[in-house]
């Protein structure tokens, strides 16, 4: 789980997908891409509770 929430903070923190495949050590990019996709489901899934405002 950690993994996880790492690489998808250093998506959105907008560091690139081949250095995030470096760091957790995936050989193929397909792999990392994963986390891609979640970052993005999850952006478009959240609110910000300030819209209202």
């Amino acid at each position: 789980m950690l993994r996880h929430s790492y690489a998808i903070h250093q998506l959105r923190k907008g560091v690139s997908l081949h250095l995030i495949r470096s760091i957790m050590g995936h050989v193929n990019l397909k792999t990392t891409e994963r986390y891609q996709r979640v970052s993005e489901i999850s952006n478009q899934s959240l609110l910000n509770p300030l819209d209202p405002l």
